[in-house]
């Protein structure tokens, strides 16, 4: 008897410093009638979250056999709300058009997968991801460097939004405390957060400010005069966080030393723990 589904993918995708750090996409390819198991992954040296995202549901794709009926997961709103029509393809038009090409052949059905809940394939395809971006030698996402998602800033932007991306000094844990007026335990949890060569998740939920701080209050356009940020790194922040509270939330880490990528990764693994959090009490009630 032939199987619901011929396929069932579970991808991933991840950018190691957001935007324009090293990437990597993972996915997990079941074929429901032989059994078989396959992985793929692959790495890339300059690219971007969403970008890696919607990479590997193309990889995925072109592994295998058109005219199937497949079942797809990824922990990406950004990738599933796309695909349902929910969101507009405003950027990375090279890649939803390659992908929009593909998926006419298929018959598939989009799905969101909670990521770092314990799904032992998105574990699997994240592991994958974080692999690829630690291979020694690394593809060129040309798409990255030269669609209209980023011909559309100039040179001087681009340069901005990397400095924004480099890690602080952390070699002094006083200093740095008065560098970024942080509390004394926000700046040792950050200088021994950029000491670890590959960061995880529970390295991010390990941040915490230990109580307010300069920042806890101030306003947005106060931090952006204080830091003397450019419009860019808000534009960047506005794309990945709707809700305005999270958006605050990350300008804050910034302005706490954090680099972009990393700010931006704290709030997105603050809000699932918020979520696991709530969605437990709910249980429990």
């Amino acid at each position: 008897m032939r199987a619901i589904y011929d396929y069932i993918i579970y991808t991933d995708g991840g950018c190691e410093c957001n935007p324009g750090g090293r990437g990597g996409y993972g996915a997990v390819i079941i074929n429901n009638n032989t059994g078989e198991f396959t992985d793929i992954s692959g790495g890339f040296r300059s690219t971007t979250n969403n970008r890696m995202e919607v990479m590997a549901v193309i990889k995925a794709l072109e592994k295998i056999k058109k005219d199937t009926h497949v079942q797809l997961f990824s922990d990406s709103q950004y990738v599933i709300k796309t695909m349902n029509g929910m969101f507009r393809k405003k950027k990375n038009i090279d890649l939803w058009k390659k992908l929009d090409k593909l998926a006419v052949a298929f018959e598939i059905e989009w799905n969101w997968v909670k990521g770092h809940n314990g799904n032992t394939y998105n574990e699997r395809c994240d592991t994958l991801c974080q692999e690829a971006m630690t291979l020694p030698e690394l593809e060129e996402d040309e798409g990255y460097m030269n669609t209209d998602s980023v011909s559309e800033q100039s040179d001087t932007v681009t340069q901005s939004l990397e400095k924004y991306n480099m890690y602080p000094d952390c070699s002094d844990v006083e200093s740095y405390q008065e560098k970024y007026l942080v509390n004394p335990i926000c700046a040792k949890l950050i200088c021994q957060f950029y000491k670890q060569n590959r960061k995880k998740f529970r390295d991010y939920v390990g941040l915490r400010t230990d109580g307010t701080d300069f920042w806890s209050r101030k306003k947005k356009n106060a931090i952006m005069d204080i830091k003397e940020y450019s419009t860019d790194i808000w534009d960047i922040i506005v794309d990945h966080f709707a809700e305005t509270k999270y958006q605050m939330m990350c300008i804050r880490w910034c302005a706490r030393g954090l680099a972009l990528g990393d700010a931006i990764k704290k709030v997105q693994v603050d809000m699932e723990v918020a979520e696991k959090c709530l969605a437990n009490k709910k249980r429990d009630m």
